[in-house]
């Protein structure tokens, strides 16, 4: 015994039928689930013996709870003691009601809710070990006495660091002042990583901007936790902001590949270059009939019973016998990675070399799971001849998988080579070449994640080779959907063949907008025109009247202050635009300047009463050299009905108001008309001024306006006297509540959310829209009236400026077809319609000819993952009824469990009337934990094991459950998305990154009840619907989506998806 008393050994405990099994051994005391120090430095303690122990009834707690001994093994060196419960930790234990068991606990790891602290408070920690010794990395030197939350103290050593240990940090995300559209996408951790796993340097930088040789500010990143939003560094950061490497291998790397295409091209290449012929010349070569059913043995596609094993078997023949291409497209739970092994299986037997690739580490682990599922009881994979080399950092790959990855590999390879006197003779670097070329051409199946990939030794020596000669018979692209041409092109070059899978019904390809933008942002240079632009969109589209119970209310009106330049370009947009949506729409209901009232205040001219639109130097190429009050006077636009419901998302607000434009409800006001003109600017519902104007006018500017001054966001006498004017005067303050369905409620709210809008990137506001437009291409496809792409087509076009759209919008189309659109989407249909070159047809542009996709194009029609209750719905509203069958199997039953909360395997849970901030609804976060907990309950009655996902389409909803989930299981404090409860493996994703996975029940939170937003992509709603296996509960207000105009298909789900609701902690169906 030390002075820190005993360290004992212990097995954790177990539950038996006979009880919880604690095995102790003799000469130690007892542990129940964690291993302990016993004894303190003023207390004596003798270890207990197996006479002492036989002498033990039960145990008792301060509560006087009593843990009984069922019975007590005994063995040569160790004893077993079978109790009634398990005992929680940090519990005073007694002997027979008498003597107390005094102990400290030593580690932490295995504990809930630990937290530790010295004299001066909290200590953040992580744990580096538990062997012998129990070491942890904190945030700062401890100092005094070290204790617990329990009020529980430590005995502790201070260590020095040794630097092959690195410096665990936790990464926490800055939130940005100005929140982006991509809110429902992924989180900054995800994109933190994604740029740190591709980067040549694994390192983060400790300045945003600095100079590359600069070592200091260079910090070598030794390992990663992505679950836990850790990273392991070789020294602690100086500061507290870190940055990941500007990345630019991956731009690299797709240049490499377009220079071998266009300048050294290898014969193997041919097929690829037709992809960008035109369709008409382009002269394919018919595949070979060298394999069929005769002369084929399957090993994974033997089951008939199962619908759908013809399908599969006969594109696995179209894929051998192609001579460039074949594609396969199936939906969720089709059986695609089925296939893909049964391919690989066929491939390799031939002694050819296949190279596998996906969006996803799990899609890449799923396929060499089913092949090592099936040669284990066979010698393994490896001995039939499969010899996978898995591409990508250890701690991203599958638990079983990781002895594929490429270093463990070589340190196999290595430690067999140093037995050979001919490799004990090479220096290092000739060792590690031999080794390196030894695993890559003894491996068959090289796999790796579309950005992975780009690790393998061949691709980064792509600029050395200069000629590229294909080293793989066959790449396989599964998750194709999610693959964009230019990332298919890079590995594409050293195939020779190429296989195509996925389905262009689920989600396109996640493309940061950053790189959008940045293209964007080009195109346009002057600063003002942007704002005006933006201006022009935000206050003048946005605007409507708005239905409440019968009374029709008004929007606020606003003054807008900003600079000259500013003010002449929205007054030049206006008139600009107003010719041109006449021109573009025809008699269309696009504008209500007869119901709206706009006023521009400017500069004093000439000394004349006259405004001259010359002299005030606007562009006159639109008015034709004609007064403007002559002008405004003409009807521009008369009414029509390209609008026929009431459109809630704001961006679709755009187009439902403005009609027509005259004179008398549009006013240029000059600077020594403003006195004569005060009473009549009350009237005025946008009063636009120059900023020195107003700051030498500001009496004669009505006080019933919210000033809008993005040049000054403080509040000033104007603000103050605005507001008491809106509560004390009896103003319709419904309207002021409902702008812009954010649910403001007084005029500084307002004024902030438009100033923020305002304040919004130009080219971000262009990219969002971009990229809408492609996600809800499938929408018009399926439910007549779906369409809200016109909508975002025309905001599109608002915030270009007229003289040039035309070339600004050939631009816009160059960058979506390259950014955007996926490689599967690109050989079936090619780009989307909005983005295609009218005038020359390539299979990239507009899809591979029919002729040519007949001989090489399976689409499986069967799905053996859901419920005949879940698949329903999707196979409805998606495939046509054509594809997501179910087959026989799932029919008869294999998806049956007996849980039975609910009253259908698809259900709606209605949350109405909750509160929705920042894209996130706590009611519903808190009824998804209490089902999980009721789940959780039953789940550990079944000797089956199974799987939660809780999804939504909205990042910042994610974390709020993720926060949840933390309080209610605090040994998962330190998760981000994978959580373990009793068992229970729980997943929380948002709905972009569940594409690929699956769960015996899946909850779906749909947050939002005034708008639709995101949710009317139709191929987001479609992977969000498919992921369940057993059971689908989707929490939100049923009474808003089934009554909302914007997405049909969100209507038709609540038409055909059973609402339940609550009554007194049940559930019953309405």
């Amino acid at each position: 015994m030390d002075q820190n008393g005993y360290l004992v050994e212990y097995e954790n405990a177990k539950k038996t039928k006979e009880g919880i099994i604690l095995t102790l051994k003799v000469g130690s005391s007892l542990s129940l689930n964690s291993e302990l120090y016993y004894g303190r430095d003023n207390v004596e303690w003798q270890p207990l013996t197996l006479n002492s122990i036989k002498k033990i009834e039960y145990l008792t707690d301060d509560e006087k709870n009593r843990y009984s001994i069922i019975k007590i093994e005994e063995g040569t060196e160790k004893y077993t003691v079978y109790l009634d419960t398990f005992i929680q930790p940090f519990t005073n234990l007694y002997i027979n009601d008498g003597e107390m068991i005094d102990y400290n606990i030593k580690s932490i790891s295995t504990l809930k809710g630990i937290e530790l602290y010295d004299s001066n408070g909290i200590i953040n920690f992580s744990i580096v070990s538990e062997d012998k010794v129990f070491k942890i990395n904190t945030n700062r030197k401890i100092e005094g006495e070290l204790l617990d939350n329990f009020k529980r103290s430590y005995n502790y050593e201070l260590v020095e660091k040794k630097n092959e240990d690195g410096v665990w940090i936790v990464l926490k995300e800055i939130e940005d002042e100005v929140e982006y559209s991509e809110d429902y996408k992924r989180s900054k951790f995800d994109i933190f990583f994604e740029i740190l796993y591709t980067s040549i340097d694994f390192e983060v930088w400790e300045e945003k901007e600095i100079d590359f040789n600069n070592k200091n500010k260079r910090i070598r990143v030794l390992k990663t936790n992505q679950e836990e939003n850790k990273i392991c560094l070789e020294r602690e950061p100086a500061q507290k902001i870190i940055y990941p490497p500007k990345n630019t291998y991956m731009l690299t790397m797709q240049l490499s590949a377009i220079n071998t295409l266009i300048y050294r091209p290898a014969p193997g290449h041919r097929n690829l270059l037709r992809l960008f012929e035109p369709v008409e010349k382009a002269c394919w070569e018919n595949p070979t009939n060298e394999f069929n059913f005769n002369n084929i043995k399957w090993f994974f596609l033997t089951d008939f019973e199962l619908e759908g094993t013809d399908e599969q078997r006969e594109f696995v023949l179209k894929a051998l016998n192609t001579t460039d291409f074949a594609i396969l497209e199936g939906p969720p739970g089709s059986g695609k990675t089925t296939t893909i092994a049964e391919l690989i299986y066929q491939i390799t037997k031939q002694n050819k070399r296949v190279l596998l690739s996906a969006s996803t580490h799990v899609a890449v682990d799923n396929v060499i799971e089913k092949l090592e599922e099936k040669f284990k009881n066979n010698g393994g994979i490896m001995e039939n001849g499969i010899v996978p080399l898995r591409i990508g950092r250890e701690e991203s790959i599958s638990d079983d998988i990781v002895k594929y990855q490429i270093d463990k590999r070589k340190e196999r390879v290595s430690q067999i080579f140093e037995k050979e006197d001919w490799f004990i003779n090479l220096n290092e670097s000739e060792k590690k070449r031999v080794v390196e070329e030894a695993v890559i051409n003894a491996s068959n199946l090289v796999c790796g994640t579309t950005i992975g990939i780009l690790q393998y030794p061949n691709f980064k020596n792509i600029k050395k080779y200069g000629y590229i000669i294909p080293e793989f018979d066959y790449l396989i692209i599964d998750e194709s959907s999610k693959t964009t041409f230019q990332e298919f092109l890079v590995p594409a070059i050293f195939a020779k063949k190429w296989i195509i899978i996925g389905d262009v019904k689920q989600l396109s390809p996640f493309t940061d907008t950053l790189h959008i933008r940045i293209n964007l942002d080009s195109l346009l240079n002057d600063k003002a025109q942007k704002r005006a632009l933006i201006v022009f969109l935000k206050l003048l589209f946005s605007r409507r009247d708005v239905n409440i119970e019968g009374r029709w209310f008004s929007p606020p009106k606003f003054i807008y202050v900003d600079t000259t330049d500013v003010i002449k370009n929205i007054l030049e947009i206006i008139i600009q635009k107003i010719q041109k949506y006449k021109e573009f729409y025809g008699n269309s209901t696009i504008f209500d300047l007869e119901k709206y009232t706009y006023a521009f205040v400017i500069k004093k001219i000439n000394n004349s009463s006259d405004c001259d639109l010359d002299d005030y130097d606007l562009d006159n190429e639109y008015l034709n050299d004609v007064d403007i009050d002559d002008y405004l006077d003409n009807e521009v636009l008369e009414n029509d009905d390209l609008i026929d419901e009431d459109l809630e998302d704001e961006d679709f607000l755009l187009f439902e108001k403005i009609k027509r434009l005259k004179g008398n409800h549009f006013k240029i006001i000059q600077e020594n008309q403003l006195h004569n003109k005060y009473p009549s600017l009350f009237d005025i519902d946008i009063i636009f001024v120059e900023e020195k104007i107003f700051e030498k006018n500001k009496a004669f500017f009505p006080h019933t306006h919210i000033l809008i001054h993005p040049n000054s966001k403080n509040q000033d006498a104007h603000d103050y006297k605005h507001l008491h004017w809106y509560l004390t005067k009896g103003i319709d303050r419904y309207a002021y509540f409902i702008y812009g369905n954010k649910g403001l409620k007084v005029p500084w709210d307002i004024k902030e959310e438009v100033l923020n809008s305002i304040y919004k990137d130009w080219a971000e506001e262009l990219a969002w829209r971009i990229k809408r437009i492609q996600e809800i291409q499938l929408s018009n496809e399926t439910i007549p009236g779906g369409s809200s792409k016109k909508f975002y087509l025309a905001s599109l076009y608002a915030l270009l400026p007229e003289k040039e759209e035309y070339e600004i919008m050939s631009k816009i189309r160059k960058i979506a077809q390259i950014s955007l659109t996926s490689v599967i989407n690109c050989f079936m249909k090619g780009v989307t319609e909005d983005w295609k070159n009218k005038e020359i047809k390539t299979a990239i542009s507009h899809g591979l000819p029919d002729y040519f996709k007949e001989l090489r194009y399976i689409k499986l029609s069967y799905q053996h993952r859901m419920h005949p209750d879940i698949s329903s719905v999707p196979r409805k509203l998606f495939y046509s009824g054509e594809a997501l069958k179910d087959d026989g199997l799932i029919a008869k039953g294999i998806r049956y469990w007996d849980y039975k909360r609910y009253q259908s395997r698809a259900v709606w849970l209605d949350l109405y009337n909750s509160n929705v901030f920042k894209n996130t609804n706590l009611k519903e976060a808190k009824k998804i934990l209490e089902e999980l907990e009721l789940f959780i309950i039953w789940a550990k009655s079944q000797n089956k094991k199974y799987s939660v996902m809780i999804l939504s389409f909205y990042e910042a909803q994610r974390k709020k459950i993720r926060d949840l989930l933390r309080d209610k299981y605090p040994e998962n404090r330190r998760k981000e998305t994978t959580f373990i409860v009793d068992g229970l493996l729980i997943r929380n994703y948002t709905v972009d990154k569940a594409q690929g996975r699956e769960a015996d029940l899946v909850f779906i939170s749909m947050v939002q009840n005034k708008r639709v937003g995101f949710m009317d992509s139709p191929n987001r709603l479609n992977v969000a619907l498919t992921r369940a296996k057993f059971q689908l509960v989707i929490i939100g207000d049923f009474k808003y989506f089934n009554e909302q105009r914007s997405s049909p298909e969100l209507r038709e789900i609540t038409k055909n998806i059973r609402m339940l609701r609550l009554s007194n902690d049940t559930v019953r169906s309405i």
